[in-house]
């Protein structure tokens, strides 16, 4: 049958032909055979052709090169003679033109304007914190270091774009004068915490790319001080650490050795009973004045400083810079008595008391001292050092703190100039109070600017809410470095205080009449950083050290940044800080103009980098007949562009991105209002 007829296929062994193929090298493995899979039989039982695929052969023929004869043929060749020189002569041709062309390119191409060189204190904005009010975090009603940590972390500083803060004194004191009676220079006052919490807040300042500039009181100490507290007992080492006189009689009743009076005006010196001798106090009776011409004192003073630098602090604010010498009364010097009628620090003798020579010296001394190479060596992070010195007074007297006998004093001159806006200061008494200061305030030296401070009453109260934005537009894009003292971005108010919870010592000793004209504590009162209870500041359950603003529920850190609408205190401060880091703002010039009495501007312009024309309206009235001719500041250009305003506006005329003619238009502006105008770039 067919069935039987098949046969089955034969099996073919696969690892037997390859043994077979090694036994016999000489198969051509260059050769492929098909064969089928029944052996190469087909379905009817005929045979298959076998079939073979050539794939590859030994080629006989080798390819090798030309020879020397042949190559020496065409190196000789005059053609290729030729083409050789061509294309060497064409290279270097091509190469030259290149370079000339670059060369040209880079001399006629614009430039970019050089950038001068700016300290880190030049470019920042300062922010001046009061320990005891900004952050209580331990519910004993005071502020502490670990509260102002707290918002280093929580981003509140950098959403204010400041990278500097300013803290008030720290160190352990008597806390008669909130800090400034000091009992140790190198220990942290225990209401506000710890010198691990000191450490801690550095660091993480550091880490967030933040400086950090410390209060330095040099100048005196508390009556607790273990120095005077020696000198009293007239201990030899300490005897002369301050300024000790006898006294002089007077038909047979001993007096004070002459008049002066001390900063509030009172009598400047007092009598101790245990050394039977006056002490001289350019401040309260509680802070004697150390005797700087002492060497062992300035090498104290010295000592507290590198204990601080070691840390890395990166700057000090030198307080009461002023009043760190007095004519030496132990070499008979004469002295002027003051009027009998005493008057807060209007004594005839301040040439006596304050601005000598020597407190610029030793500020000098100071300086360099700083700026020794051995502490760039821990955290290079830290470096320039820096100082400030607090100098109140005329313009003459201030700007001395930069330079004296071609040495640098301190980096910056704290200028309270704006501190003195009041209510009806129009715009001839801000252009007086900004151009008195830079008028006689040399070229190379950095301006600074303030509003407020821990001893003058808040800007709000000053001039009113309506103000706020204006003033802050103002100081924060002039030119120089501006400091913000706590609240001011809010527009805090100053706190309402009764006579019973006065805790300056000012203000207790004016009594319950005078209390209202002397104490400070309404410009101290805590930060307000929500409408919860105690507006956020603590969670003590009693009274903070300072009652909190009865407005914070309505004006608080929280409400205002939760606006959205850029149109709060806050979000215009946000604004602000932001826009001044333009390079016009950084190092670029300034020019003036009073448009009306009371519309007061000013243009910054950086070279090679748009400028800017700052609008400010500060009078009662609404201002709409001022317009920009040719004879107001500098040649404006015909057009520019709103990119900012204080936000209580009304209308839209300058809404941010808007273009508009101001030599054709008259602007107009409310009290209050302000408008930053960018200008186009000048042309070649």
């Amino acid at each position: 049958m067919a069935d039987n007829d098949h046969k089955e296929p034969e099996k073919v062994d696969l690892e037997k032909n390859e043994e077979s193929e090694e036994e016999n090298p000489d198969i051509d493995d260059s050769k492929v055979k098909f064969l089928n899979h029944d052996g190469g039989k087909a379905a009817d039982g005929s045979t298959i052709p076998e079939v073979r695929v050539d794939l590859a052969t030994d080629s006989k023929e080798e390819f090798r090169g030309m020879g020397k004869e042949e190559l020496e043929q065409y190196i000789n060749d005059p053609y290729w003679i030729r083409v050789r020189y061509v294309l060497f002569v064409g290279f270097w041709v091509i190469w030259v033109a290149m370079l000339v062309a670059a060369v040209i390119i880079i001399v006629l191409a614009p430039k970019c304007p050089p950038r001068p060189p700016q300290d880190w204190w030049e470019k920042e904005v300062i922010y001046q914190v009061y320990p005891k009010s900004f952050q209580d975090t331990d519910g004993n009603g005071v502020g502490d270091l670990q509260g102002i940590k707290k918002h280093v972390e929580d981003g509140y500083f950098a959403k204010l774009n400041v990278k500097t803060l300013w803290l008030n004194s720290i160190y352990r004191s008597g806390m008669v004068d909130s800090g400034f009676d000091i009992t140790d220079h190198k220990d942290i006052e225990p209401q506000l915490g710890t010198m691990d919490d000191f450490d801690s807040l550095l660091k993480t300042m550091h880490d967030e790319g933040m400086k950090l500039i410390m209060d330095f009181v040099p100048n005196h100490t508390s009556r607790n001080h273990t120095w005077f507290m020696e000198s009293c007992k007239n201990t030899t080492k300490y005897q002369n650490y301050y300024i000790w006189h006898d006294g002089k009689r007077m038909n047979g009743t001993r007096e004070r050795p002459n008049g002066w009076l001390n900063y509030y005006g009172d009598p400047a010196w007092t009598l101790d009973p245990k050394r039977d001798q006056y002490y001289y106090h350019q401040f309260l009776p509680q802070q004697p004045d150390l005797n700087l011409r002492n060497t062992d004192v300035q090498k104290e003073l010295e000592e507290i400083l590198r204990f601080w630098l070691e840390k890395g602090v990166d700057g000090f604010y030198i307080d009461s810079a002023q009043h760190l010498f007095e004519l030496d009364l132990s070499q008979g010097t004469a002295v002027v008595n003051t009027p009998a009628d005493p008057v807060p620090y209007q004594p005839v003798d301040l040439g006596s008391t304050r601005d000598l020579n020597e407190s610029l010296a030793i500020l000098s001394k100071w300086q360099e001292l700083i700026k020794e190479p051995q502490y760039a060596e821990k955290d290079t992070k830290v470096l320039p050092r820096m100082l400030i010195a607090e100098a109140y007074g005329p313009v003459e007297n201030i700007i001395q703190y930069y330079k004296y006998k071609g040495k640098t004093v301190a980096n910056l001159a704290y200028n309270v100039n704006l501190v003195n806006l009041q209510k009806n200061c129009n715009a001839k008494c801000v252009y007086g109070l900004v151009q008195s200061f830079m008028s006689k305030l040399p070229e190379e030296h950095w301006p600074t600017w303030a509003i407020g401070n821990h001893d003058s009453h808040r800007l709000a109260t000053r001039m009113s809410q309506k103000y706020v934005n204006a003033v802050n537009m103002l100081v924060l894009l002039l030119r120089g470095t501006p400091t913000t003292y706590y609240g001011e971005e809010i527009g805090m108010e100053n706190g309402q205080i009764l006579f019973d919870e006065t805790v300056d010592p000012l203000g207790k000793n004016a009594g319950q009449i005078g209390y209202m004209n002397r104490s400070r504590d309404f410009e101290r009162t805590p930060m307000q950083w929500n409408s919860k209870e105690n507006a956020g500041f603590s969670d003590v359950n009693k009274t903070t050290w300072l009652p909190v603003n009865k407005d914070y529920k309505l004006r608080n850190v929280k409400g205002q940044l939760s606006h959205g609408a850029g149109e709060t205190n806050l979000e215009v401060y946000q604004n602000l800080t932001k826009l001044r880091q333009e390079p016009s703002f950084q190092w670029g010039e300034q020019s003036y103009s009073i448009l009306t009495d009371s519309v007061f501007s000013f243009i910054r312009q950086a070279k090679g980098f748009p400028g800017y024309l700052v609008v400010l309206n500060f009078g009662p009235n609404v201002e709409s007949a001022m317009n920009f001719g040719a004879d107001t500041v500098n040649d404006l250009p015909d057009v520019v562009e709103a990119v900012m305003n204080t936000a209580n506006f009304k209308n839209t005329d300058y809404a941010n991105g808007t273009e508009i003619s101001i030599k054709e238009k008259h602007l107009y502006l409310e009290p209050g209002q302000g408008v930053v105008f960018k200008l186009p770039l000048p042309k070649a």
